[in-house]
């Protein structure tokens, strides 16, 4: 594992011990399970990220560009070294301005983004009337003046 990976493993275990503080141990479990039932490498094809080597990419990061994404050693987690996937709203921002990830999460980071356009809320209702699944859609970047969201992907 790479520095670059350590670090941005351990920022998101520090950030989900603060998540799981914040959520409540019903909204907890309804992201553990879906965490559970959809492994990352199924989300990943599922949103039509491309895989090269150990690496990913999105539809946001340059064609030029090499994959930017990671899955981590802990296998339920992800990192961007890309600013393409942050400035798109995928996934978690990390809590310093000094990290060398642009952004990372887990599986439910990902449904959140792709299938509910960052709406944190939603997608969780989403889970709490079992409709967690549906097609992909193609969501682009959300406009920081849209109402609704919770500040939470």
């Amino acid at each position: 594992m790479t520095l670059a990976q350590r670090v941005a493993q351990t920022e998101a275990e520090l950030a989900a011990r603060r998540q799981a503080r914040q959520l409540s141990p019903e909204t907890r479990a309804l992201i553990d399970g879906y965490n559970t039932a959809h492994p990352l490498h199924a989300q990943f094809a599922r949103y039509r990220y491309r895989r090269e080597g150990n690496r990913f990419k999105s539809r946001y990061q340059h064609a030029e560009s090499q994959g930017a994404t990671v899955i981590l050693p802990d296998g339920k987690t992800w990192a961007s070294f890309s600013s393409s996937d942050a400035d798109a709203g995928v996934g978690n921002r990390p809590a310093r301005r000094s990290s060398q990830a642009a952004c990372w999460g887990d599986s439910f980071a990902l449904f959140v983004h792709y299938e509910h356009g960052g709406y944190f809320r939603a997608a969780l209702a989403s889970l709490k009337v079992g409709v967690a699944v549906g097609p992909p859609t193609a969501v682009g970047p959300q406009r920081a003046d849209e109402g609704g969201r919770d500040g939470r992907v």
